[in-house]
């Protein structure tokens, strides 16, 4: 592929690439997933040290209390963050807006009911048989209602927005204090919210014999086994990998909005069946763990013989990247090198991701590798992947495979890249001295 087909590419695709990028729905939904990492992290940490079976059983079931709530409710969390990202950019109350996502998320997902002791809770005491009330279920407080939290959250913010669209708010006078006069306001958005919202599920239940979750549940199943084939994951992959080649963000356009919440939501499904001491079951799109060693394209490989090359841009950029592609980011290299619009580079660009991929999905369906359950984000590549897995080796001896193959596949492309950059900035050195001699004449 030459540049001026790229330049054709980039043409077409970067007004179509900059308006979903731009799409508050879109962009809401990003920053709403991203802003749950601290909760899920910390859930993490502490869902590894429940693993630890050496630790006295009686101190790994005193974590439950913290795990529960921070993985348990991550669909609160969502509810919450989508809600505030979207009220942001739909210039609408950011406190009130949030609060309603959340309740009508309550309201719809663990509606307040009874529930029957089917055994004696406490030792002692005969609960069996009775009756307790004002109960709600965490059954989708946590990763199954994640989806369901994020529709809420930006149908809740819409509906707001229709509310101050067409005036139907509660105006009071100007001497009334501006907290008093906003509260106000936000009475009519509130109101309408739940009168929606309730009225779907009481829809939901008298025609489908469903809860909205259950619903969700049933549409979003089959949406996760595609996702979750490898097919599904090399294509997707391929799509992304060409997008940033025309210099648009193509983590951003494919992944984003869709298929990390989806990831995310597999992996902490994991976590609950572990928490449960079940088997784990949920591999929909988990091999993007591994896809991206170094940042898109896979360029841990490249980032390390940049420090090697011969030409003064390749190892200036080897010196400003390193560290970031340990780190997963690799734009500095991505529109530095340039590795976007640039044919050498297209080929290792694409082909490691999908062999990352690949290698990560046979160690799996093998069962060389465990199926993940934890989240994490933020740290250095092996150490990241070391988390995800829940402290197990395999992870590690996978990683460290992806960073031998990444170093294998680009190496030759680098060395194509660098002895045609050094050419001509030897070329460009050359005429640069006649050009002085010349002036000196």
């Amino acid at each position: 592929m030459n540049n001026a087909v790229f330049d054709r590419l980039t043409k077409v695709l970067n007004p179509i690439s900059q308006k979903i990028a731009g799409e508050p729905h879109i962009a809401a939904i990003a920053a709403g997933v991203v802003a749950t990492l601290p909760f899920t992290m910390a859930g993490a940490v502490v869902s590894i040290i429940k693993s630890l079976t050496f630790l006295p059983e009686s101190f790994r079931n005193l974590l439950n209390v913290p795990y529960n709530m921070t993985m348990g409710v991550i669909a609160v969390v969502v509810a919450f963050s989508v809600a505030y990202q979207f009220s942001q950019r739909a210039d609408v109350d950011t406190f009130t807006s949030p609060l309603t996502s959340v309740i009508m998320f309550l309201m719809v997902a663990a509606p307040q009911s009874s529930a029957i002791f089917t055994t004696d809770f406490v030792a002692g005491k005969a609960l069996k048989g009775q009756t307790i009330s004002d109960v709600i279920s965490f059954t989708y407080l946590g990763a199954r209602g994640m989806f369901l939290a994020i529709i809420i959250a930006l149908v809740s913010v819409e509906i707001t927005v229709f509310c101050k669209k067409h005036h139907l708010v509660i105006k009071m006078p100007e001497s009334v204090p501006p907290y008093v006069s906003k509260s106000f306001s936000a009475v009519i958005p509130v109101v309408l919210n739940m009168i929606i919202f309730y009225a779907l599920s009481l829809l939901a239940s008298s025609t489908l014999g469903l809860t909205i979750p259950q619903v969700i549940d049933k549409v979003l199943t089959p949406a996760l086994n595609i996702v979750g084939s490898i097919w599904g994951i090399i294509l997707l992959t391929i799509f992304a990998q060409l997008l940033w080649l025309l210099g648009l963000h193509g983590d951003n356009l494919m992944y984003a909005a869709t298929v990390y919440p989806m990831s995310i939501q597999a992996i902490l499904l994991n976590g609950q069946l572990a928490a449960a001491g079940k088997p784990l079951q949920y591999t929909p799109a988990l091999t993007f763990i591994f896809h991206s060693y170094g940042g898109a394209g896979a360029t841990i490989g490249l980032a390390f013989w940049l420090l090697f090359a011969r030409s003064k841009q390749l190892k200036t950029m080897g010196k400003i990247g390193i560290v970031p592609a340990i780190f997963n980011i690799n734009e500095p290299l991505t529109y530095g090198i340039p590795i976007m619009l640039n044919p050498t580079l297209a080929i290792p660009f694409i082909i490691c991701p999908i062999l990352s991929v690949l290698i990560a999905h046979f160690a799996w369906i093998t069962g060389f590798m465990p199926l993940p359950s934890h989240m994490s984000g933020g740290l250095p590549l092996i150490i990241n992947e070391f988390v995800y897995g829940g402290g197990a080796w395999q992870y590690v001896v996978v990683g460290l495979l992806i960073v031998v193959m990444s170093l294998i596949i680009y190496y030759p492309f680098f060395k194509i890249y660098d002895n045609q950059l050094l050419a001509k900035e030897k070329a460009s050195e050359t005429a640069d001295d006649a050009k002085g001699q010349g002036d000196s004449l």
